[in-house]
């Protein structure tokens, strides 16, 4: 195995990290099973990718598989982040090498950023498809990203997560109503966010 050892000032240094590792290897990393703290107060996460493991469909019915397939390879990869965070710094173990599939954009999801920046849209009644027209003009020459690959079915999900479709608001103000949005996922018990950012589409 090829495992390289990193470190960092801070959590925040270490997440700035991990956003551009994946964005370079088109691959994402997913924490898994509860944080672990020792008497010394070091907490460890452990984050894998996120196409390892097997497929298991919740669907009662007929409802046909997405088109570019699971992102489950029914199969083990063994990329993944061992993060050790002590008191006065980090320390991230990485296993950098994907073993049974390809990394392509298709089977990324949306960074929480960009889940804000989309909401946001929205919710100032912006077209759909005003909004895909942007966020496809806004490709540059670095390359094709998720969230370029954006269909309207996307932005319906996207709506219905953020309860946007009723008439319920958290907030008078849409973009504080998203960040509360955020702060209640990070708080939960399954948190899905672990990078969050204000930034906003530009052309580069």
């Amino acid at each position: 195995m090829n495992h390289i050892e990193l470190e960092f000032n801070s959590f925040n240094d270490y997440l700035a990290w991990k956003a551009e590792i994946e964005n370079r290897t088109k691959s994402k990393f997913v924490s898994y099973g509860s944080k672990h703290i020792n008497t010394h107060g070091t907490k460890c996460y452990y984050f894998r990718c996120h196409r390892s493991g097997n497929f298991v469909s919740d669907s009662k019915g007929l409802r046909h598989l997405k088109i570019l397939g699971s992102n489950k390879i029914n199969a083990y990869c063994p990329a993944a982040l061992k993060v050790t965070q002590h008191t006065d710094g980090k320390c991230v173990v990485y296993q950098n090498v994907h073993i049974g599939h390809q990394n392509d954009i298709g089977h990324l999801f949306l960074t929480a950023g960009e889940w804000k920046i989309i909401a946001s849209k929205i919710a100032a009644k912006i077209p759909l498809d005003n909004i895909l027209d942007e966020i496809r003009n806004s490709i540059s020459d670095a390359g094709l990203e998720r969230v370029h690959l954006l269909t309207k079915k996307d932005l319906h999900n996207i709506e219905k997560s953020f309860n946007l479709s009723s008439n319920a608001v958290k907030h008078e103000n849409d973009g504080v109503s998203v960040d509360m949005w955020v702060r209640e996922m990070q708080n939960s018990e399954y948190p899905g966010i672990i990078l969050y950012t204000t930034s906003i589409f530009k052309r580069k």
